[in-house]
């Protein structure tokens, strides 16, 4: 879900990834999501009742015949969302099973005003400055295994943000 709304300077970018579990938005196309995760797609498979896409995940400098430390995802080939992750180690592995309460339900536009039962006071947003024309916030709920909020300004200039990791 991404939502975009309208700065009295500049734009300003509201991104928010609530189920990328492989970060693709950091990736131009699905080639080079392949080729920078490494991954290799393991054929179809039936999970519940549901058909899959098998796609394992390797560190690039693993060993074509080594199994350990390796994550595979079995991704639903409807809605593209991920049923279960095993994280394969040395020690073991580790499953994740996912399950969804509702898909692409639109959230009503109240989700994203501000609260009204305290008073809000505006303050005015400093200038972007010489060479800055966007104004972002991305916020990542770990779904892809990270937690993250940054923000910051975007233009001819280059990047300048901020942010928890």
């Amino acid at each position: 879900m991404v939502k975009t709304v309208q700065a009295t300077r500049g734009e300003v970018g509201i991104n928010v990834v609530l189920c990328d579990p492989l970060g693709l938005d950091r990736f131009d196309s699905a080639k080079a999501t392949i080729d920078a995760l490494n991954l290799e797609h393991r054929g179809q498979h039936t999970h519940d009742g549901i058909r899959c896409h098998r796609i394992r995940g390797r560190p690039t400098t693993a060993k074509p015949d080594d199994s350990n430390d390796s994550i595979e995802w079995l991704i639903n080939a409807e809605t593209l969302l991920p049923l279960r992750c095993d994280v394969l180690g040395k020690s073991g592995t580790i499953r994740h099973d996912f399950q969804y309460e509702s898909i692409d339900e639109s959230l009503p536009e109240s989700v994203f005003q501000a609260p009204v039962d305290r008073p809000l006071k505006r303050i005015q947003l400093a200038p972007l400055g010489e060479g800055y024309d966007t104004r972002f916030l991305n916020a990542c709920d770990g779904s892809n295994g990270r937690i993250t909020v940054r923000w910051g300004k975007t233009g001819p200039k280059g990047r300048a943000s901020g942010g928890f990791n």
